[in-house]
């Protein structure tokens, strides 16, 4: 790590965020905004970005990669970001799903008007 520049890294071997001098870690606690800053070197979670980007293609695979990131992220303890992607894939999921069902349903009541016998005609 001698080689990174100054700033907050992963410690290694740890689950703790610290500051790296550019020489030797810090003890000194992460401020309460670093996660929000857009600056930090926490990475994304990879399943929050598929999650999102499926959300588009093949949603039923947004809300298994949806899932799954947000447990990733949650064990992580701050290794990883993303949430507020998985959280908008999984949304974006559920909804397709939401609409394809009420297609579905709009298709069979149609169908079932247009193929039902006249009962009103005698």
């Amino acid at each position: 790590m001698s080689q990174a520049p100054a700033g907050w890294y992963p410690k290694p071997g740890t689950k703790e965020i610290g500051y790296w001098d550019g020489t030797k870690w810090l003890d000194i606690p992460a401020p309460d905004n670093f996660l929000n800053n857009p600056n930090s070197k926490v990475p994304f979670s990879g399943f929050a970005i598929a999650s999102l980007v499926t959300s588009f293609v093949f949603f039923p695979l947004a809300i298994v990669f949806g899932h799954i990131a947000l447990v990733e992220i949650k064990k992580s303890n701050g290794k990883l970001q993303g949430e507020g992607l998985a959280i908008a894939g999984l949304i974006l999921g559920y909804l397709w799903i939401f609409i394809v069902i009420l297609i579905l349903l709009a298709g069979f009541a149609v169908n079932e008007a247009f193929n039902s016998p006249d009962i009103w005609s005698t």
